[in-house]
């Protein structure tokens, strides 16, 4: 409350900060449809609010399923808000609506009335402030940790995984070997009609002598 609040005065109320050009109302082509919307919210709320929860002939009855114990408890919790105006009435007894008034008027006070107020608070309190603008630390923590630890361990999957693994080993490495083999190979090819006649007979012979052994 007091954060949204906060947030309603410092655009709406007050000298406007804005130099960077001219601010301007959105058209009626916008203005009017979401004036609509909210009509239309506001009354299905206040007609359908009460009926949309039940278990049995409820407007979600179809998709909510409960044990008959579960739906006597749901309709006894449901009963005093049963009409638009119970449920209108009942937050006045409730912690939240009070909750959200006491936000209002901080917010109005602080943002509307006194605009040094958050200014003196923030010095009075400055320890307080400090770690509430930290976030309590979870911020600086995550960043740490998590964004950092997983930065890490991306860059070493891309530094062994993708250009250690694939890139010169894979790609590389065999693009290499092709290479290497195939001038080891190309020796052999002298074109000298005796080279292949020798390579011929040694790769006869090794084929009778190991014909001989295997039938041996």
């Amino acid at each position: 409350s007091l954060y949204s609040f906060r947030c309603l005065f410092m655009t709406f109320f007050g000298e406007c900060n804005y130099t960077n050009g001219t601010i301007k109302e959105s058209p009626w082509t916008i203005c009017v449809p979401l004036i609509l919307l909210a009509i239309g919210a506001v009354t299905s709320g206040y007609l359908l609010a009460p009926d949309i929860m039940l278990p049995y002939g409820g407007l979600l009855s179809s998709s909510i399923f409960l044990k008959p114990d579960a739906a006597n408890i749901v309709y006894e919790v449901l009963e005093p808000y049963r009409n638009g105006s119970g449920v209108i009435l009942s937050a006045f007894s409730h912690a939240p609506f009070w909750l959200t008034i006491a936000g209002f008027l901080s917010a109005f006070y602080a943002y509307v009335l006194n605009k040094e107020f958050p200014d003196f608070l923030a010095k009075k309190f400055s320890l307080i402030y400090r770690i509430l603008t930290a976030k309590f630390g979870f911020d600086i923590f995550n960043d740490w940790f998590f964004v950092r630890g997983i930065k890490l361990l991306s860059s070493s999957f891309y530094k062994i995984g993708d250009q250690l693994i694939i890139d010169k080993t894979l790609v590389n490495g065999s693009a290499k070997e092709v290479l290497g083999l195939s001038g080891i190979l190309r020796r052999l090819q002298t074109g000298y009609l005796y080279h292949y006649t020798l390579a011929m007979v040694v790769g006869l012979a090794f084929l009778v002598l190991t014909s001989i052994f295997i039938l041996k």
